[in-house]
């Protein structure tokens, strides 16, 4: 029943819970304390997953401001931050990361960024993080037919359905993310009057463009997840 699913999910928003050294809640991935870090992608996830009346908004808020603060001088978004402040920029373990970055981060913790201000309507929190959510969504490599790309020659994490397999070249998933996240920053960059929503309206626009000339085989019917 809805009833018990709800149960459920506070269940699982309890026992994600996980207190960072400077008292900050922070949101791991499972219910049962085994992960001790907090997942830039799966935070999104459990936040658009759920109504706002399953979250104390102090504490989603702070647990976002979390991940944000610590985005790198180039503008990569952590895949993960530790309780103790250790942040991971790849999947892996924090001390040995798979690769430099994950391409889908950035859209990710922008995605992050516009479900709080969807959930609360909260103009100053946007208005905060939204030059944040910019420098992101600017770092990823993006061709000039605006897909998000992987260079095989030094290829870092993506986003998709076949975690084992390395996709390189121009990534679908890792390009819909992007156009997602652009789409809805652009929506709340009109409404309140912060960045540039032409700069995501734009972004957007590229990667919708180019999408069925890149990613469609007409011959099998089927999407390739990379070129």
């Amino acid at each position: 029943s809805a009833t018990w699913l709800e149960d459920q999910a506070r269940r699982v928003i309890r026992g994600s819970r996980s207190i960072a050294f400077d008292n900050t809640t922070l949101f791991t991935p499972d219910a049962s304390g085994y992960y001790t870090t907090q997942y830039t992608r799966d935070f999104y996830y459990a936040l658009s997953g759920t109504d706002a009346q399953f979250w104390d908004q102090r504490e989603a808020t702070r647990a976002a401001r979390f991940t944000f603060d610590r985005q790198r001088a180039d503008g990569a978004m952590p895949d993960k931050v530790a309780a103790d402040g250790r942040v991971g920029w790849a999947p892996g373990a924090i001390d040995s990361p798979m690769s430099d970055h994950a391409w889908d981060n950035g859209a990710f913790a922008a995605l992050m960024l516009s479900d709080l201000t969807s959930k609360w309507n909260s103009k100053e929190l946007f208005c905060e993080l939204e030059p944040k959510a910019r420098r992101a969504l600017a770092f990823i490599n993006v061709t000039s037919e605006g897909l998000v790309y992987n260079d095989p020659a030094a290829p870092n994490c993506s986003y998709g359905f076949t975690d084992t397999i390395a996709k390189t070249g121009s990534i679908l998933f890792t390009s819909l993310l992007l156009h997602d996240a652009a789409t809805q920053i652009e929506v709340w960059a009109r409404a309140f009057g912060c960045g540039d929503a032409s700069w995501y309206a734009g972004l957007a626009a590229a990667v919708a463009a180019s999408l069925d000339g890149a990613f469609y085989d007409e011959r099998s019917g089927l999407w390739l997840a990379a070129t």
